[in-house]
């Protein structure tokens, strides 16, 4: 089992390359405020059986320039947990949380140009700042999103905008879409 950790005095963006690796109870986090970038070169994947997979104290980026695939999990935790995430550049992402949210963030999540499919026994993608009403957004853009969740497909605390070439598919056991605003 391997943790990569990120020390909170690094104050310059840190960029992750995963090339092919698989990692069993494992995980990435980063402590410090400044980006976290995760740049899938092949297809690669990091379970982890008592942490979030990858947890960010930032902004968190998961990309990928040849379009490989991530897969992320977590039995006691979220897939993926960050101040804000971004998955985009044709990236495929396959999160399974089986105790909490596939995706938790305080501030925003944007996916574009991506495809993501989530599995969690919480909420597929919770994006909630309880400390200000307009943050809290969820951004769909060019992108496919398959959810299937126990309590909420996509739970946000402000706005939640589907645009382009989207498609969301989300079965929950709860709300399928819920925000302060919905755009579709």
């Amino acid at each position: 089992s391997y943790t990569i950790i990120v020390s909170g005095s690094v104050t310059d963006p840190v960029t992750i390359y995963l090339d092919g690796v698989t990692l069993t109870d494992s995980s990435i986090t980063s402590n410090s405020s400044a980006e976290l970038t995760v740049n899938v070169l092949s297809d690669s994947s990091i379970s982890s059986t008592s942490a979030n997979a990858i947890e960010a104290a930032g902004a968190l980026t998961i990309t990928s320039g040849t379009g490989s695939s991530l897969t992320l999990s977590s039995t006691e935790k979220h897939a993926i947990k960050a101040d804000s995430v971004t998955v985009d550049s044709a990236v495929t992402l396959d999160l399974t949380s089986e105790a909490k949210d596939g995706i938790n963030a305080t501030t925003a999540v944007t996916i574009k140009n991506a495809t993501v499919n989530i599995t969690a026994t919480d909420d597929g993608i919770q994006v909630e700042d309880e400390t200000d009403v307009n943050s809290g957004d969820l951004t769909i853009t060019d992108s496919t999103v398959t959810i299937n969740a126990t309590d909420k497909g996509i739970t946000v605390t402000d706005e939640l905008t589907v645009e382009g070439n989207s498609k969301v598919t989300a079965v929950a056991g709860d709300e399928g879409l819920e925000g302060r605003y919905i755009n579709l």
